[in-house]
Formats: structure tokens, C-alpha cells, sequence
């Protein structure tokens, strides 16, 4: 029987850099998790799954492993890298998203599907936009709850009080959503033209729906930029100048500056590491002589530090024209339409209400005597975008106009 002869000294060296090489690799992701670990994701709007405890006994296994899985998923070594890498891969090869909240649509349009990841319906936000979520009568509970704002708010103070309906995307260029989702909103009542309809009579010119006027605009400029799910640009400047010079019968004090500038997709917040850039049409009013002051820091003294920092979203134009104050109470839509009105109105002050919920009821009954009772304004508008328009008005109700704040 034949001895085998004894591995050369290469045959060794490759059977050890073999094994070296597996170990590596096993241990790679050991190593990158221990040595690179994972921050936060820039715009992820959740908290990350924390760390579970050891199981307590042999039943509470199963719970454990599920729970260290969700940990190593936000948490494992060159996580965002990882997810950036991805965004870029699907978007770029194949025009699609790692979301269920974004739908591509036609011509290149991207459409925000959804407000919260979760929800039990898929493209519930294009679907309420365009009315087909949105049965006869919740749109008569809607115009009613409307109605009942604008009422009250002329017992509150004698401007002009005018509720701006902003269609968003799915409504305003139904042709570039999907065709099977076109189809089905081709057939129903589009929210807004549904809402104002329901409006009682009386009040139903003070209730505006924005769509005939942003439909009109060119297309090379669209009131909202293909890819973002706000409007920008050429669409609130257009709309302010249109409500200030037929609603307010205003005539602008000054022509408004304004530079084409190369901006980011809104849209690209829920992928960070995507960039989806378009030219968009920017106010430039400081050019003009106005003073612009943005966030929490300018309404400091007059709603109180906590106040304002739960607010956020706030801005205050003092502009050359002669007179006339403004009071804008929005959403998140309204910040793009503020300095669009500084040709009509000496002093403009814009409010988003998103976070008006967590105000306590003196910090309400606070900011109703600041906004409406200080400040005095000579009109007033509530500018919401067609979601908003579902719920905002018993918000409105209940937080800003009933009698639990007031002061």
C-alpha cells in the first residue's frame, strides 16, 4: 500500500489562506457591526428598535429572537450606506422605491401614496385626493364643519375670512397616475369640487378651490414639481397673487423678484441618500425690501418659547406695501405661499397648525389671543391641501375656535 506523499509547502499556504479567507468572511459583518455601528437614518421618522433585555425563561425565547432581529435590522454596521446604495439601485435601474408611500405615475411623476406607513389601505391619500375614499355624505360632514369655522370666525374679528382648498398632486394631474388608478378616479367626484359643493350657499364663494387656477398655469412650470409632493415655485406665487387681486381686490405695491433655482425633491425625505433635483421658481422678496424672519425664534415673545417650538413651522413678512395685515393659518402647504402675498400686505404672518393638537388648552387659548386678538388681522385665510381638508376643520373647532381656548 502506497504512502501519500506529505502536501507541498504551496498546497499548505493556500489551504491556510482558505481558511483564513472563510473566517474573514464569516466574521465580516461581526466586525463591520462592532467596529462601523449604525447612526440614526437621516428623515426616518420612527424611533429604532431598542435592544431587548435577555429572556427571562424558555417561553419568552421566541419573543426575544423576533425583537433582536428588529434590533440587528436598524442597527447593523453601515446601515445607512447600505439603504443609500439601494434607494440609488431602484430608483435609477428600475424607477421604483423601497416605500409603499411613494407611486411612480406617468411623464415622470412621483406621487406621495400615503401620510403614514401602515395604513390599512394602499395609495389612501391619492385615493381621498381624487374622492374615491371619500363617500357623499363625509364630504357634507366636511363642508358643514368648513362652514362652521368661517361663521365663527367672523364673530372672532370683522376682516374677510376666506378658506383656500390646495388640490394635490393626484387631483391637479390625474393623466400622469398610474392608468388603472386614473380610471378609477375618473369616476368619482374629486374631493374638493365635492366639498365646495356641499358648502351652504351663503358661504360658498369664501370657500375656494385653488384647482382652476394652478390647472392653468404652463406645464413647463406646474404649481407642483413633478417629483415633490408640495407645491413650490411658480404654483403659491401665482395662487397668493390670484387671491389677493380677485378675492381682496389688492393691487400689488411692488413687482415680486424672483430667481430659478436648482432644488431637491421633497419627496427624496424619505430616501436620504437619493437626489432627485428640479429647477423651480423661488420669491426672492428681501430684493424688494422685505424683512423676513422664519421659525419658532420670531414668535418667541409673542406666543412664549414652548409654544412656538411645538408650533415650528412660522414665518413673519414686514413689507414695503402700505398696509394691510394677513394672517395665513395652514398646514405645511402655506409656507410656500407666504412671501407671495408681501406685494399686497404691509405685515403677513404665517402659521402651520399640523401640531396645534399638542398645544395644552392655555397654550391654545395663547396663541388665539396673539394671532386674532393682537394682531388684528385685516383678513384672514385657512390654506390646507386637500387631505387636510378630511379633519382639520373640527381640529379648528375644537382647538382654536371653541370656547375652551379662549382665554
Amino acid at each position: 500500500m502506497a504512502i501519500p506523499a506529505p502536501p507541498s509547502t504551496l498546497r499548505r499556504t493556500l489551504q491556510r489562506l482558505f481558511v483564513a479567507a472563510a473566517l474573514a468572511i464569516l466574521a465580516a459583518p461581526m466586525l463591520v457591526h462592532a467596529l462601523l455601528p449604525a447612526e440614526q437614518r437621516r428623515g426616518e421618522n420612527r424611533a429604532p428598535a431598542p435592544l431587548p433585555a435577555p429572556p427571562a425563561s424558555l417561553a419568552a425565547l421566541p419573543a426575544w429572537t423576533t425583537a433582536t432581529d428588529a434590533w440587528l435590522r436598524d442597527h447593523f454596521g453601515l446601515r445607512n450606506r447600505y439603504l443609500d446604495v439601494q434607494d440609488q439601485l431602484l430608483f435609477r435601474l428600475f424607477g421604483t422605491f423601497a416605500s409603499p408611500q411613494i407611486l411612480p405615475g406617468r411623464e415622470g411623476r412621483l406621487f406621495l401614496a400615503s401620510h403614514a406607513a401602515g395604513e390599512p389601505y394602499r395609495n389612501s391619500l391619492l385615493r381621498t385626493s381624487c374622492g374615491i375614499a371619500v363617500p357623499p355624505e363625509r364630504r357634507q360632514q366636511i363642508a358643514q364643519s368648513l362652514a362652521e369655522v368661517l361663521a365663527r370666525t367672523d364673530t372672532v374679528h370683522p376682516g374677510p375670512t376666506l378658506a383656500i382648498l390646495v388640490p394635490s398632486a393626484a387631483a391637479l394631474y390625474p393623466a400622469q397616475l398610474p392608468p388603472w388608478l386614473e380610471r378609477q378616479c375618473r369616476a368619482a367626484t374629486p374631493l374638493l369640487a365635492g366639498i365646495v359643493e356641499a358648502v351652504p350657499a351663503p358661504l360658498r364663494p369664501r370657500a375656494i378651490n385653488l384647482l382652476p387656477v394652478l390647472a392653468a398655469l404652463d406645464p413647463a412650470t406646474p404649481a407642483i414639481p413633478p417629483h415633490n409632493f408640495h407645491w413650490d415655485g411658480a404654483g403659491p406665487l401665482r395662487a397668493a397673487a390670484w387671491i389677493a387681486e380677485t378675492q381682496f381686490h389688492r393691487q400689488p405695491a411692488f413687482a415680486l423678484p424672483t430667481r430659478t433655482l436648482r432644488k431637491r425633491s421633497d419627496i427624496t425625505g424619505f430616501f436620504p441618500g437619493l437626489r432627485i433635483m428640479g429647477d423651480v421658481v423661488q420669491a426672492e422678496e428681501t430684493r424688494a425690501g422685505v424683512a423676513t424672519c422664519i421659525g419658532p425664534d420670531c414668535f418667541t415673545a409673542s406666543l412664549g418659547p414652548e409654544t412656538a417650538r411645538l408650533l415650528a413651522d412660522l414665518r413673519r413678512h414686514e413689507s414695503p406695501a402700505p398696509q394691510g395685515r394677513l394672517l395665513l393659518l395652514t398646514d405645511s402647504f402655506g409656507a410656500f405661499a407666504s412671501a407671495g402675498f408681501t406685494p399686497y400686505f404691509r405685515e403677513v404672518v404665517q402659521v402651520s397648525l399640523n401640531n396645534l393638537p399638542q398645544l395644552s388648552p392655555p397654550q391654545r387659548a395663547r396663541l388665539r389671543q396673539a394671532l386674532i386678538e393682537e394682531y388684528r388681522p385685516d383678513a384672514t385665510l385657512f390654506l390646507f391641501h386637500d387631505w387636510a381638508t378630511t379633519y382639520i376643520w373640527t381640529i379648528l373647532l375644537r382647538d382654536l375656535l371653541g370656547p375652551e381656548a379662549t382665554p
